[in-house]
Formats: structure tokens, sequence, C-alpha cells
């Protein structure tokens, strides 16, 4: 789909794609005159306009009380054009390019962070279920803050399977199987598992990037995975690897929310609180605020060589933060550590003040 051919309206002017699913382009689109982009999906297969509307009204529950580590969503809509679209907010990092995280501090909390994002759309009455959980679904904030995004397969549970094999639980790839929220929890693991050797529970490396969208050869795929999940020593293959990656705490963490009997998985919230009481005891408390410090420079300065090379927008609230985050840094542990920084902000002001930052 050219991006010619769209024309949402609503206030939306598209800029460039951003990447492409089976049920759905995802575009970076600026919304009437605020300085910071969103991600603008533009749904490819919708039989009916009317009745694929009324199945994302449930989105609706979301942006009148957003979660916190759920991406903001602005809502479904028809554009112009009579396509079907659906506005996020655009987090400027996905989790595949901070892949293979060696950080182990950094995992813990992205760990906590999307439980608790899955604990808020599960604590819902009906629960929601995501459905699509993969890397590549899964960001960070300018903070930090890791999010769940791309919430187009949500629904209420349970649910009919949809989205990406790669982080399918073992038990959806049996005949009449629906999605739920110990599927959901089943797919974070998985995406934690990715996040730290970029490989899946049954899928490596090489098969996520070039595994085939559309056809026979996505069926063959799909059928060659299928038989993965289901062989008989699957679950002691997949124990193993994950005890050769992962230190102790983590490790027991991870089994249970990849355990192939749906009733030994945790659910979403205890998980996050799991992974909260480990990270209170991972960094010692002598050295937690210089690493808490030390982790909020890096994010501030991959945010701000993001925004140089164009990757992503800063609107003026966001330039302000940025200023503000980095002042209070300097205040926490000198100016030396912080260097570059220094000379990020500085170049970003440049910008700014000749127009050439837009």
């Amino acid at each position: 789909m050219p991006q010619t051919q769209l024309s949402p309206g609503h206030g939306y002017i598209v800029r460039e794609r951003l990447g492409r699913g089976r049920w759905k382009e995802v575009y970076r689109a600026v919304y009437k005159q605020e300085w910071h982009d969103r991600a603008l999906a533009v749904f490819l297969r919708d039989p009916s306009t009317s009745k694929l509307l009324e199945e994302l009204k449930i989105l609706h529950r979301l942006t009148e009380q957003p979660p916190r580590n759920v991406a903001r969503i602005y809502g479904p809509f028809e554009g112009d054009d009579g396509k079907i679209y659906l506005a996020e907010e655009l987090l400027y990092r996905p989790l595949d390019a901070l892949c293979p995280l060696r950080s182990g501090e950094q995992f813990i909390r992205i760990a906590r962070d999307l439980c608790q994002g899955l604990a808020a759309l599960h604590e819902l009455q009906p629960p929601l279920v995501h459905r699509d959980l993969k890397l590549d679904n899964c960001g960070v904030d300018y903070t930090g803050q890791a999010k769940i995004f791309d919430l187009g397969s949500v629904t209420s549970e349970p649910g009919s399977v949809k989205g990406t094999t790669l982080t399918r639980a073992p038990e959806l790839f049996q005949p009449d199987a629906q999605c739920t929220t110990e599927t959901d929890v089943w797919a974070v693991g998985a995406v934690l598992l990715a996040l730290r050797c970029q490989r899946y529970p049954f899928v490596d490396k090489s098969e996520a990037s070039n595994r085939p969208q559309e056809g026979p050869e996505r069926d063959r795929f799909e059928e060659d995975i299928r038989s993965r999940a289901l062989d008989p020593g699957a679950e002691q293959r997949l124990q193993e690897r994950v005890r050769e990656i992962f230190p102790l705490e983590p490790q027991e963490i991870l089994l249970r929310m990849l355990a192939f009997d749906p009733t030994r998985r945790p659910a979403a919230r205890q998980a996050s609180e799991e992974w909260d009481t480990l990270l209170r005891s991972w960094v010692r408390p002598g050295k937690r605020e210089s690493a808490n410090a030390q982790a909020q420079a890096q994010e501030l300065a991959a945010y701000m060589r993001a925004v140089l090379e164009r990757e992503v927008g800063m609107s003026a609230m966001q330039w302000e933060r940025v200023v503000k985050g980095i002042e209070d840094l300097l205040k926490k542990v000198g100016q030396a550590e912080n260097s570059e920084l220094e000379v990020l902000r500085a170049r970003i002001k440049e910008l700014r003040e000749s127009g050439e930052l837009h």
C-alpha cells in the first residue's frame, strides 16, 4: 500500500511507513500542530468497516484511564479514504533495537514494566488480552520506561488465536485454542527470552527476521513451529536454555512464565511484583541512586541521539523535560560523568534555534 494512497484526514499527515504485518501497516504521522509524532496503524483486511470499528471500541477503555506501562491510545477512526486507522503513542525505541540486552538491571526493569502493563490490561473488566506480543510490539519511551504497544489485536478474554507465531504459547497450537491471560504471560516470557538472547522459544534470530508473511511459505513456516512446540522434549530443552542464559533469580521467574502448563504460570500482576522485588535486591542500597542516575543518563542520551538522527520527534514539552532531566543528573553525579549529555543537548539546542529541527 503506497503512502500516497493514504488519506486519514482528522488532522493527520502521514510521514513514513515504519512496518507491515499481516493485518496492518504502521506509519509515522504528525497530528495537527503537535511537535512529536504518533504511530498510525492502518488495517489492511477489514471485511466490514462498521464491524472492525465496533471491535476496536474496546480500546476506548484505555483512552479514558491510560495504564502506565501501555502506550497511550488516541483512538480508532475511519479515515477520509474509508480505511480504518488506530492512533497510538510512538515509542522511540522498540525492544528489538536493544537486544541482546546484557545489563541485568535494565533487563529486570523492562521485565517488571512489561508485566505491569500486561497486568493493567488483564485487570480490566472484562479482561483484555493482547494476543500479539513480541519484541517489536514493546518498547521504551524517552524516560526509559518500557511499554506495550500495537494494541490493534486486543480483545476480551478469551479470544481467537491471532498475531505472531514467535511468542505463541504451546497450547495455542492445539485445535480450537483460544488466547487467554495465561497465553499473554507466556508471550511476555518469550519476549524477555528474545530480548536477552535474540531467540524466541521455538524460533531463532534468522528465522524471525526472514519469516515469510504470506502464502504457502508462511503456512509451512507455522507448521514447522507448531511441530517444535508440540515435540515431547520441547519444554525440557527450553528450560535448559533458560538456565544457561539467566542467573538464578531471573531464571526462576522466567521458567514459571514459560511453563508449558498454563496453570503453573504466574498472573501478570504476580510476575510484575516478583520482578520488582528482584529489582530492589539487585541494586545494593548504597549504589541504587547512582545506578538509577546512570540508567537515566543512558536513556536520555539514546533519545537525543535518535532525535539528531531524525528517528523520532521532540515536542517543546519533551525538550523541557530533557533539559530538566540533564540538570538533575548533573546535580546527582557531576559534570564529568555526563559530558556526552551536554554535547547532545548543545547540538539539539543549536538545531532548534536554527529551525533545522522540526
